[in-house]
This record gives C-alpha cells, sequence and structure tokens, in this order.
C-alpha cells in the first residue's frame, strides 16, 4: 500500500462508487461483525492511499440489515476490483481498514471468520424488497390527467434506471443489487404526492447526499423527483 498525496478529483465511477463505500463504513461502525469482515477484506488489498474530495456519508444508503449489507458489499467489492480508476473509493476503505482495531487474539486475516467474496455481481442471498420512489407536487399532481401522470412517472423510472445502467457499463449485475432487483422485475415504483416545500427538500438532500435521482420540471419548476432503488425506502416517508 502506497500512500499519494496529490489531490485526485473523483471520477465518473468513483462519484458513481464512493458514496456506497461511505455507506459500507458507518454501517460497519453498529455492526461489529460486519465491521471485522470489512476491515479483513480491504486489508487483503493493496488499494493506494490517495488524497480526495470529502465524500459524504447518506444515511439513506445504509443497508437495511447484516444481509443487505454483505450484498452490497459483494457488489462494491466486484466494483472495486474491476475499476482500478475508482481510487477515491478504494482509499476511503482503506483509510478506514487501517485504522480499525482487530479484536484481541483474530489478526488481519480474520482467521474462522466467514468473509463475503466478489461473485461477479451475482446476488444469491434472499433480500428485502426495495422501491423505486417517486414524488410529485401534489397541487401538479392535481391539475393533470392520469394518463399524463402515468407516462411522465414511466418516464422518470425509465430514465432513471437507464443513467445508472450506463454507469454500470451497460451491466445488468453491475447495478447495485436494489437496482438490478428493480430492473429484473423484483421490485416496485411507488409514487407518493408532497407540499411544493417537501419536494424542493427532498431534492436538496438528494443533491447534498449524492443520491442517485432526476427530476421533471413544469414550468421551470420541479414538480416530480425519482429516486433511486438504492436509496432506502424511508428517504421519502420519513419526510412526508
Amino acid at each position: 500500500m502506497n500512500t499519494i498525496h496529490t489531490t485526485l478529483r473523483l471520477t465518473t465511477i468513483d462519484r458513481w462508487l464512493a458514496p456506497h463505500a461511505a455507506a459500507m463504513i458507518a454501517f460497519a461502525e453498529t455492526d461489529s461483525l460486519f465491521a471485522l469482515t470489512l476491515a479483513s477484506i480491504i486489508n487483503d488489498e493493496s488499494w493506494d492511499i490517495v488524497a480526495g474530495p470529502a465524500v459524504p456519508t447518506s444515511t439513506h444508503l445504509l443497508p437495511a440489515d447484516h444481509v443487505d449489507a454483505e450484498d452490497i458489499l459483494d457488489w462494491l467489492l466486484y466494483e472495486l476490483a474491476t475499476h482500478p480508476e475508482a481510487r477515491v473509493s478504494r482509499s476511503l476503505l482503506t483509510v478506514w481498514a487501517d485504522d480499525y482495531e482487530f479484536p484481541t487474539g483474530i489478526g488481519h486475516d480474520a482467521s474462522g471468520i466467514s468473509l463475503v467474496k466478489p461473485t461477479l455481481g451475482l446476488i444469491t442471498k434472499s433480500r428485502r424488497k426495495s422501491e423505486l420512489q417517486i414524488v410529485a407536487d401534489k397541487n401538479w399532481k392535481q391539475s393533470v390527467s392520469a394518463e399524463t401522470l402515468c407516462e411522465i412517472s414511466h418516464s422518470l423510472s425509465q430514465d432513471l434506471i437507464a443513467l445508472e445502467l450506463r454507469k454500470a457499463g451497460g451491466k445488468i449485475g453491475s447495478l447495485h443489487p436494489d437496482t438490478a432487483e428493480w430492473t429484473m422485475g423484483g421490485a416496485r415504483t411507488k409514487l407518493y404526492d408532497a407540499s411544493p416545500s417537501n419536494l424542493n427538500n427532498l431534492h436538496k438532500i438528494a443533491v447534498e447526499e449524492k443520491l442517485h435521482h432526476l427530476t421533471f420540471a413544469h414550468n421551470k419548476q420541479i414538480v416530480a423527483l425519482a429516486v433511486s432503488p438504492a436509496v432506502c425506502d424511508g428517504f421519502v416517508v420519513d419526510r412526508l
């Protein structure tokens, strides 16, 4: 492992993966067994430590539970292994693992502990069902026909997934597990309505925390927001 002091900008792949790397670290702080797994795996890598921009930690990207965390980590490890240009994301995990204090009697190889290993992005465990969330300005929603609302919701959903698929190099297996599940028909789309102020607040959070999302505007005002299935389902509900 080398330490490189040149400050790097986030690459396209880092903008995609770094928030999820930060979420893995945040979840590890709440789950000691997962922390041991994560530190053991990352310490086996030879990733450089680089100086990069701050990466926000979003609670809206945290796994639902330990099984969910293992599946997301499995996906993340594969993407990091196949994208060496994700240097900031790799460094983020390396710095954390370097500072991790292993429990007494357990070395860096964590002998005897079941570790997650990359499986080419294929998820085999039973996972929670995820949602693609769409929030519409309630005033605008009441002013359009059901057909128009359906068309715009469908377009937002498809465009958002297409955007994530492009970031994944066109490979469904490289999508975040929740997005992959939605793409393969294993999840649903949920439509909510909100006041204009609530909608703007949700959009502001999505931008600040670098959550994958798309918007639809009418008369230069955002009237609909679609949020990736990778974002926790409570992102919208908790603010309505």
